[in-house]
């Protein structure tokens, strides 16, 4: 083949290979339905398709389905055609398309199928409500179409469907009419249909709550209300009921009441009952008018108020009163006394009238039978005895005398007396125990009782003797004290006879006596111990012994005749008892050798009162008898093995347990198919079980063990399953979700399977946070689990059956975050610096948090606690802004600058910056906050104007930054001519200038000229601030040195100098720094900061700060001046005048500084210069100025003013706040004369009285 068929061949491979065919399949077709033959296309010897991802294959030349298709899941596949042509090697190659086309496999869908909506009652109409709609996966003609209302009667609601989109059809409820909830219109139930074309269809269950409104005010069951209260009703006691009732519900229908007048007896509870609060007086107030009002508690509150008449019904409120008896009184009388002894004397009375006033008296109290009244006349009744009364029997009687009215109810007076009755001796004394037997013991000598005796009668004495002579006993006369003088002897006398004689001494009556003979009783002295005697040991009895036989018998001895012994167990006396005769021990309890086998019994004899005693220990052991049966454990008994079990393999092992002591057991079965191990129990197949015919074979084993006399039998049940080498199958794989925080045994997930006969689960891969019940496999949670670190586990499922087949499968657990940890920033204290004014929308600094949580638990937003119209910090990046403020916020930003003397040159700004998490669940949002420090510098207005320009205009305005540049260039050249030209004029020493309220420049000699120059533009404060100068002062100059600069102190405490080039250095804070300013720019200076300072730092050699107080017109001021004449002076005359200026002696201060011609600022111009000051504190000093001699002064070089070697020339200052005083007139000044009109400013609420000023230069 030549190169031209090459190509042309080639050529056409290029243009077959561009080749493709579409096809269209419907979904859920056939698998191997033909969708095209492919042979009737191409002309090939070969097919090969590629790329269809199983969709399709080729059979033979035919494309036909190979999977079920389903649209909703994919809907399109691609692939190659490659078929080898006739005239190999070549090939076609053809692109595959395959579109799924939609059939109506889906019905629609509810996500929500129970949904609630509320709406407010007097709804407007209509009123449209979005519901969530049906979702069918279906293409848009196979899909929802419409809706239907359900059940639906009336026109109340109808539905609107929106426009299809994305597999579903928008729903909304359209409300028809005003829903009113008062009269029915409370919730409605609707049912929504949904339909396909083919009339598929899903239902939605709608609840429509409908809220109420208060448009009902309360109304009462009464128009008005009327009631009655006595006036001694009690407090709480109901008058009324009064009542209210709101058709609307809830908070909108709940009615409290309220009363008119807050003074009112009474209070109106919650349920509108009118209640009593205070005591009541008929007297008083009689009718009580005013109204209650029901509010309802909605928003605004609704209310209504009705009237109310309370009337106070009369009582009989005025009780008698007895005036005699008094109450609490004592009335004496003689025991004894005949019958109609008069008692006491009664009187009452009572202040009611008619029935209320009749009084009828009665006696209560103990024996108010014994005594009776009787009326004598008027209100004097008296009171008498019934029967004779014993003071023995009752010494007192507590007596109440009541005197009751006639009302209805009755009132009384009840007053309590107490009749004491006096004594008389009409009763023999009666010796205490007579006749009772005296006990001695043998050997006793001394007091052996106090005889005692009592008398009924009141204040008796006693005396005591012995009857017949008895030397061997002695009585006490008054104490009545028995002694015995010698002792008795047991063996020779057992017992006497002895006789007392007692005697009363009464004082008014004669003495009574009373004799008593007593038995003696000699008793013997126990003075041995008994001793128990030993029993052999030890004493075996067995279990099964009988109820009360005898074991052992106690014996003990003692030396006493006369003691008793008696015999007793110490320990286990619920189980032993003994005779406390005999001494014989026997079993009083049956006995448990499997609950306690030996006992330690303690047993004990005493001797008579248990004087003394002796113990032994006896040991008792119960021998064992075979009394009780083997037990089974854990039945009943089934086992399920396989039918490949060898043997010689053990199938099942019982647990037997018996409570006697060695019992030997013995094992036995009756089958054939399993022998047993008669020692162990161990239960092992005597053949194969392979060759059971059945799936499921079950053999029941009897089992039997046997002790020394009991046998026990069961039954094995043992399922043997034949093995058919099918694995089992997972039935159920599910892991769960979790949260990080779930407590360890919350369930993650079920694995389940399904086997023949019993299966058992494992899990593996755990990391050792998971296990699984091996029988009903849920999985569970045994560890902690951290969203942060891990949020999801694959474990490994295996599921066993009992032929040992496994089988696995993976469980994903998936774990969810919790919001536990707060935010975070790096540091509890930011601190950034910021300028003033800012430029706009600044960024000062960034605040940095942190958050532990993952997720939207850790996204964080930023915010200040405390707004702050200058700041703002962005939520996102924290990011801190400074915002430009209005000129409000920026004048008193400005004053804040101003005052912030403590901080230097900056003033300090503290905000609370706070930082919150972004939970799912807002209940959970946790913060935390942080400070934030900025130091605020002010900004230079020139700097700060130039990034204005340069951050505003950046891109565009390069052309008007280069024109304006220009233009102040310009402006500065002919500033700098003009001032050049106008200082030409000037021949001043110290040229000073100041530019006046007018415009015009101010000289030092009072005149005028156009010319400026560059330093009385602008004083600058070297701390705080710029201040412009707008007001002119004219102030005296002190002396200069002979070489005309001013004499200078140590700088480090910041003075001013004065060079030939007329500029100022000022040094403060230790530190030189370098200034150009004119004269009366710093006179000005320390003149507005004199107040201010402190005195060192206007220190000068007697100049800047004198000049600098000069005119200030407040006396406090002017005391600060002559402050700085002491700091700056350190002659003893200035300190004198300093001391008593600050005293408040003009006088004496003037005296002082000029009292001595010879010193250097004593001279009739300097004092002249300084009269302002002294006239502003209301002191005068002209008889001092006519007595100091006045040297004549040297014309200076370029002025016709009077010139002073000594005197300094005058200063004009400016910058006086808007608060001062300006006051004009002429001012005296050195060298006599006046020089046109000037302006002095006053910092004082008293405008200084100005004459005339002149300045003076040097």
């Amino acid at each position: 083949m030549d190169l031209y068929h090459v190509f042309l061949f080639q050529l056409l491979i290029l243009l077959t290979h561009c080749e493709s065919r579409s096809y269209n399949v419907p979904e859920g077709s056939q698998v191997n339905t033909v969708i095209a033959d492919l042979g009737d296309e191409f002309s090939c010897t070969k097919y090969n398709l590629t790329d269809l991802d199983g969709c399709c294959s080729l059979d033979g030349s035919s494309l036909i389905v190979s999977s079920l298709l389903d649209r909703e899941t994919v809907d399109y596949y691609s692939g190659q055609l490659k078929c080898t042509l006739s005239t190999a090697p070549y090939q076609r190659v053809v692109d595959i398309e395959i579109t799924v086309t939609d059939i109506n496999d889906n019905s629609p869908v509810f996500d929500q199928p129970n949904q609630s909506q509320s709406i407010d009652e007097e709804n407007s109409v209509p009123t449209t409500l979005f519901l969530s709609p049906a979702r069918d996966d279906d293409s848009e003609q196979y899909s929802v179409n419409r809706y239907q209302l359900l059940d639906q009667t009336s026109d109340t609601f109808s539905l609107e469907a929106g426009t299809w989109s994305a597999g579903s059809l928008p729903l909304s409820l359209i409300i028809n009419r005003k829903l009113d909830y008062d009269t029915g219109d409370q919730q409605f139930e609707l049912v929504i249909a949904a339909f396909d074309i083919a009339n598929n269809t899903a239902q939605m269950t709608l609840t429509l709550t409908v809220n109420d409104k208060n448009d009902n005010q309360p109304e009462f069951d009464k128009t008005s209300y009327e009631g009655y209260v006595r006036e001694d009703a009690r407090t709480q006691t109901i008058i009324l009921e009064i009542r209210a009732t709101d058709k609307d519900s809830g908070s909108n229908g709940e009615v409290s009441y309220s009363l008119s007048d807050s003074s009112l007896p009474f209070v109106i509870k919650a349920n509108g009952d009118l209640v009593v609060t205070q005591t009541l007086d008929r007297e008083t107030v009689a009718t009580y008018s005013f109204t209650v009002t029901a509010s309802d508690r909605g928003t605004p509150s609704r209310s209504k108020s009705v009237s109310v008449i309370v009337h106070v019904t009369d009582i009989n409120d005025n009780q008698p009163v007895i005036s005699s008896p008094v109450h609490g009184s004592t009335i004496s009388m003689r025991e004894g006394l005949p019958v109609g002894s008069i008692v006491c004397d009664v009187q009452a009375s009572d202040a009611d009238e008619g029935v209320n006033a009749e009084l009828t008296v009665s006696v209560l109290g103990n024996h108010a039978e014994w005594f009776q009244y009787s009326h004598v006349s008027g209100e004097i009744g008296k009171l008498t005895n019934e029967v004779v009364l014993d003071r023995e029997s009752n010494p007192s009687f507590t007596l109440i005398v009541r005197v009751a009215d006639g009302g209805d109810p009755s009132l009384s007076d009840d007053v309590q007396i107490t009749l004491k009755l006096l004594d008389a001796n009409d009763n023999y004394p009666i010796i205490d125990n007579c006749g009772t037997p005296i006990t001695i013991k043998e050997n006793q000598i001394g007091p052996v009782i106090t005889l005692t005796a009592s008398d009924p009668d009141e204040g008796d004495a006693f005396t005591w003797e012995l009857a017949g002579s008895r030397s061997q006993w002695n009585v006490g006369r008054d104490s009545g004290e028995l002694s015995l003088l010698t002792p008795y002897d047991y063996e020779v006398t057992q017992s006497d006879t002895l006789t007392v004689t007692v005697t009363d001494t009464h004082p008014t009556d004669p003495s009574l006596s009373t004799d008593c003979a007593f038995t003696v009783n000699v008793m013997d002295v126990n003075d041995n111990p008994p001793v128990l005697n030993p029993v052999k040991q030890p004493v075996s009895v067995p279990e099964n012994v009988t109820i009360g036989t005898p074991l052992f018998t106690l014996d003990a001895s003692d030396l006493d005749t006369s003691d008793t012994l008696t015999y007793r167990l110490l320990s286990f006396t619920s189980v032993f008892g003994v005779n406390s005769d005999s001494g014989v021990v026997k079993t009083i309890k049956s006995l448990d050798r499997e609950t306690k086998s030996s006992y330690e019994l303690v047993c004990a004899v005493f001797d008579t009162d248990d004087t003394h005693n002796d113990t032994i220990t006896v040991t008792i052991t119960v021998t064992d008898i075979s009394d009780t049966k083997p037990v089974f454990e854990d039945t009943p008994y089934e086992v399920a093995i396989s039918s490949n079990l060898e043997t010689d393999k053990v199938v099942f092992k019982p647990r037997v347990t018996d409570e006697d002591e060695n019992d030997p057991l013995s094992f036995s079965t009756t089958s054939t198919q399993f022998t047993i191990n008669s020692l162990t129990g161990e239960i092992s197949p005597t053949a194969a079980l392979s060759t059971l015919p059945d799936p499921i074979t079950t053999i029941s084993i009897p089992l039997s063990v046997t002790d020394p006399v009991f046998t026990v039998t069961t039954t094995v049940t043992v399922h043997v399953y034949r093995d058919t080498n099918t694995p089992p199958s997972i039935t159920t794989l599910r892991g769960d979700t979790i949260p990080e925080d779930s407590p360890p045994g919350s369930t993650a997930g079920v694995c389940l399977g399904s086997a023949v006969g019993p299966i058992s689960y494992t899990l593996s891969s755990t990391q050792g946070l998971f296990v699984i019940d091996s029988v009903d496999g849920v999985i569970r949670t045994v560890g902690d689990l951290d969203f942060e670190m891990q949020t999801e586990y694959s474990v490994e499922c295996g599921i066993e059956d009992i032929h040992g087949h496994l089988v696995e499968g993976d469980v994903v657990v998936r774990v969810s975050g919790v919001n536990e940890f707060p935010p975070e920033f790096e540091r509890s204290v930011y601190n950034f610096k910021a300028y003033d004014p800012p430029n706009r929308n600044e960024e000062v600094g960034t605040v940095i948090a942190t958050d532990k949580d993952a997720g939207n638990d850790g996204l964080l937003q930023y915010f200040l606690v405390t707004p702050n119209s200058g700041w703002n910090i962005d939520s996102g990046s924290g990011a801190l802004i400074q915002l430009v403020e209005q000129n409000g916020d920026q004048r008193r930003r400005r004053r804040d600058l101003e005052r912030a003397d403590e901080y230097g040159t900056f003033h300090l700004v503290e905000l609370t910056v706070g930082v919150k998490d972004s939970p799912a669940d807002p209940s959970t949002t946790l913060t935390s906050t942080s400070k934030i420090l900025i130091n605020v510098y002010p900004r230079e207005e020139s700097a700060a104007t130039s990034q204005v320009f340069l951050v505003g205009g950046a891109a565009a305005g390069g052309i008007i930054i280069l024109i304006i540049l220009l233009i102040v260039i310009i402006i500065f050249i002919i500033r700098r001519r003009k001032h050049r030209s106008g200082s030409k004029d000037l021949t001043f020493v110290n040229p000073t200038t100041v530019t006046n309220k007018d415009g015009r420049t101010v000289t030092p000699d009072g005149g005028y000229y156009t010319g400026e120059t560059e330093d009385n533009i602008v004083m600058r404060d070297l701390s705080r601030r710029q201040r412009p100068f707008t007001e002119p002062e004219l102030m005296p100059r002190a002396p200069s040195s002979t070489h005309g600069v001013p004499h200078s102190r140590d700088s480090s405490v910041g003075h001013i100098y004065d060079d030939p080039a007329n500029h100022y250095q000022l040094s403060r804070r230790d530190k030189l720094m370098p200034h150009k300013m004119s004269v009366s720019t710093v006179l000005s200076d320390m003149r507005q900061d004199v107040t201010k300072r402190p005195p060192s730092s206007y220190g000068d050699s007697r100049t800047g700060s004198i000049h600098g107080s000069a005119h200030i017109g407040a006396m406090e001021e002017a005391k600060t001046f002559f402050r700085q004449i002491s700091a700056i002076h350190d002659d003893e005359r200035s300190q004198k005048t300093a001391r008593f200026l600050s005293t408040g002696d003009q006088d004496s201060a003037f005296s002082s500084l000029g009292s001595n011609g010879d010193h250097p600022y004593h001279t009739t111009d300097y004092l002249e210069g300084w009269k302002p000051a002294f006239q502003s504190v209301g002191v005068v000093c002209e008889d001092l100025l006519r007595n100091q001699p006045r040297p004549q002064p040297s014309p200076p070089p370029t002025s016709s003013v009077p010139h002073h070697p000594r005197q300094g020339s005058s200063s004009v200052g400016s910058g006086v706040p808007e608060s001062h005083h300006s006051v004009s007139g002429t001012v005296p000044v050195p060298g006599g004369g006046t020089s046109g009109t000037g302006s002095v400013i006053s910092r004082s609420a008293t405008p200084i009285s100005v004459n005339s000023l002149r300045s003076t230069n040097l």
